[in-house]
């Protein structure tokens, strides 16, 4: 358990192990299910996390099979980019709690700014696609990409995990 909430808690991924189907994660998985009616690639479930106003998990399949999974983060007001900043910090410190410290860290900016964007500035650097934080870790299971950058018109806040090891083939040779 991380802080109260557990991106991986005895499993892959979520209640997941790394290969499952979607119908065995859906069996595992207690959370509300938003995943639209017909869809075969991937799950989608509500997620809560203190102080994290918006959160998904999403489950991704490949021939039916989890190959990937991911939490995305909003907030309620995507125009607060400070407060999106703040929540990938919050997230940052949970991770390091869980993982210890991430393996990398990195502040990506405007490769012609002067000097690196102080952290005072990082939320109206991000709101002008100047900036883009990224920080990731390694368990036994997983490989974990931590991600903050701008889309379009609001933050893009995500955890995307995946296998530390390549998925074996489970296609049958038939």
């Amino acid at each position: 358990m991380v802080l109260g909430f557990a991106p991986v808690h005895g499993a892959d991924f979520g209640e997941a192990a790394w290969g499952m189907s979607p119908a065995e994660i859906r069996a595992l998985e207690s959370r509300l299910n938003l995943t639209p009616i017909g869809e075969l690639d991937y799950l989608i479930y509500q997620a809560d996390i203190p102080g994290v106003e918006q959160a998904r998990i999403v489950y991704q399949f490949k021939d039916l099979m989890l190959i990937e999974g991911r939490f995305l983060f909003t907030t309620n007001d995507p125009a607060n980019i400070q407060q999106a900043v703040d929540q990938y910090q919050q997230i940052l410190a949970l991770m390091n709690s869980q993982y210890g410290p991430a393996v990398t860290q990195r502040v990506l900016s405007d490769p012609s700014a002067e000097a690196q964007p102080a952290s005072a500035d990082y939320a109206n650097e991000l709101a002008a696609d100047r900036l883009i934080l990224k920080s990731s870790w390694r368990s036994s299971t997983a490989t974990v990409q931590h991600q903050l950058a701008w889309q379009v018109t609001q933050p893009n806040h995500q955890l995307v995990y995946l296998p530390s090891v390549p998925m074996p083939d489970f296609k049958d040779a038939n």
